[in-house]
């Protein structure tokens, strides 16, 4: 399955399929055909969200989304072609998993070449959104 161009660009917002999310946001179907889908929710002038404006619903709701810092990177290489795209989208996304993260804000995609190669980078930063975080944390270190 081929993602336009258009769909991954800088600011877009992606979340895995399992993760719940409140009422307000919800995402679009399975576009990245592993599992991750870009936040469809749209501010009311009409826009998608961006990452500041996901952090403000989620906390209006109840809910949070760390920001992990340090800037991931993923490269495909190729023209900038969708297929292209979605492969440096995929490699990032397997990222985001290692780091046990539910959300990606895109920062850039850019082609480029190395040693004369095509290629498409893709770079974001990992999120990760969860309900009622503080709760949790009077319950960590108890004795039980």
């Amino acid at each position: 399955m081929s993602l336009p161009t258009d769909t991954i660009a800088s600011g877009s917002i992606f979340i895995g399929n399992r993760t719940p999310l409140p009422a307000p946001l919800r995402l679009e179907i399975d576009s990245t055909g592993r599992g991750w889908a870009r936040l469809a929710s749209t501010a009311p002038d009409g826009h998608h969200l961006d990452g500041h404006e996901l952090g403000k619903t989620l906390v209006a709701a109840g809910w949070t989304c760390y920001f992990v810092a340090g800037t991931i990177h993923a490269t495909a290489f190729g023209t900038e072609t969708p297929g292209t795209i979605q492969t440096a989208l995929k490699r990032l996304l397997k990222t985001v998993e290692l780091q046990d993260c539910n959300c990606v804000e895109i920062d850039s995609v850019v082609a480029h070449s190395n040693w004369g190669v095509p290629c498409v980078s893709v770079s974001g930063h990992s999120r990760n959104i969860q309900q009622d975080a503080a709760a949790g944390y009077g319950r960590q270190g108890s004795a039980g």
